[in-house]
């Protein structure tokens, strides 16, 4: 009975790779066919022989596949080392980060920020008064609540520090804290441009959202805290110069 259960898992692997195989022979085809119409298009020979960029991309995705097939990982095993694949692959570590001296590298010579060697997204910053502070590039995303364009703003991301500061042992996660916000400018409703910001909640990595509601408008070049009633009016104003806009097209 064991013969035949190491048989048809033997099997099952060998048809999931041809499978695999079939899949990749099809893909690398469709690039083929991209850049046959491609070269049409720009008046260029096409030699089906010469280097496909996509093509290639398929085939060393192929070689992890195949080289994970033949290491006998199936079921639970197979998903394990999925995960730990692609967090080496998104440069993420797999053991929580230490935060101690030798996970450092200084970054300016005269400045006193410095990077972690075991996680690129992970810096570390000595200030003037002798106190440390952790950021992680991924650590927040902001949204923008209208229109869920993502975006990055130190102003918002300092709101998620404040609440969420990173602490050692620290396992960077890939689920980053989510900042809606809205922003706009009061004056002249211009697009690209904004006076004023409102930070509405903030959505863990859990999946718990918490509300903020904290608002701000520029004052000399910074940021400075308002009032829900002062916001409210500049978002009154910010919709009456939109609404006289559209009246005027």
């Amino acid at each position: 009975m064991n013969i035949f259960k190491r048989l048809f898992k033997r099997n099952k692997k060998s048809n999931m790779l041809s499978w695999a195989e079939r899949e990749v022979e099809l893909a690398i085809e469709r690039e083929h066919e991209f850049e046959r119409k491609d070269a049409e298009e720009h008046d260029k020979k096409y030699n089906p022989k010469d280097f496909s960029y996509g093509g290639e991309i398929y085939k060393s995705a192929l070689k992890a596949y195949r080289s994970l097939s033949e290491d006998g990982h199936s079921g639970l095993s197979w998903s394990f080392t999925r995960e730990v694949l692609m967090r080496l692959m998104k440069g993420m570590p797999l053991t929580p980060l230490k935060g101690t001296d030798d996970e450092w590298v200084k970054l300016f010579e005269n400045e006193d920020w410095h990077q972690n060697r075991r996680c690129s997204s992970v810096f570390k910053r000595v200030c003037s008064d002798g106190t440390v502070k952790y950021t992680d590039n991924d650590y927040v995303v902001c949204i923008d609540d209208e229109n869920g364009h993502t975006h990055h703003f130190g102003l918002l991301a300092n709101e998620v520090y404040s609440r969420w500061p990173i602490k050692f042992p620290y396992m960077p996660s890939e689920r980053p804290y989510k900042v809606y916000d809205m922003t706009f400018d009061s004056v002249n409703a211009e697009r690209g441009c904004f006076d004023t910001v409102a930070c509405l909640r903030i959505e863990g990595p859990d999946g718990t959202v918490h509300a903020v509601n904290k608002f701000w408008k520029e004052v000399d070049d910074r940021f400075e805290e308002i009032t829900k009633e002062e916001y409210d009016l500049r978002l009154e104003s910010y919709n009456n110069k939109l609404a006289e806009r559209g009246n005027n097209v």
